[in-house]
């Protein structure tokens, strides 16, 4: 199971793929600082995602968490 969180801008760590969404759908992201916008989630394609509600950490079967 997933286990969303309800995104606050001051609790994800930076640099890291999550999955993250809008309540409509699901993308991959990661959060930084975006010269254009500052903090933000971004596709790494340079599309900002500004509506961002939930995010989840990215965990596949098997790996150890850190």
């Amino acid at each position: 199971m997933i286990q969303w969180k309800k995104y606050d801008p001051r609790k994800p760590v930076s640099h890291i793929p999550y999955l993250v969404t809008n309540g409509d759908y699901v993308l991959k992201a990661i959060h930084a600082n975006y010269r254009e916008v500052g903090y933000t989630w971004g596709d790494g394609e340079r599309a900002f995602l500004p509506d961002v509600t939930h995010y989840a950490e990215i965990n596949l079967p098997g790996e150890v968490d850190q």
